[in-house]
């Protein structure tokens, strides 16, 4: 998994939803809104562990209101995590 890898280029996302990418530590996370009517307002967060060309392995998740979700977002980017588009599985 290096830098240069076409599935790790840099790929926006809107807000807080999409995937972010920690090569040192072989882990992507999925923000996503909760499908489910009732938690509109909500994230869910899912972390796995990525060592390709293995497919993701889950490691933890939950949900969060959408607010947290964005400063969860946020302080992962200003720590090193990079948006990426979604592994190939």
């Amino acid at each position: 998994m290096t830098d240069n890898d076409p599935q790790f280029q840099s790929h926006p996302e809107q807000g807080c939803i999409g995937w972010l990418v920690n090569t040192n530590r072989h882990q992507v996370v999925h923000y996503r809104p909760d499908p489910a009517p009732e938690n509109a307002g909500w994230v869910l967060i899912r972390t796995y562990h990525y060592n390709p060309p293995r497919p993701p392995e889950p490691l933890n998740h939950r949900r969060v209101p959408y607010e947290d979700a964005i400063q969860t977002w946020t302080m992962m980017l200003k720590s090193g995590w990079r948006p990426c588009r979604a592994p190939a599985r």
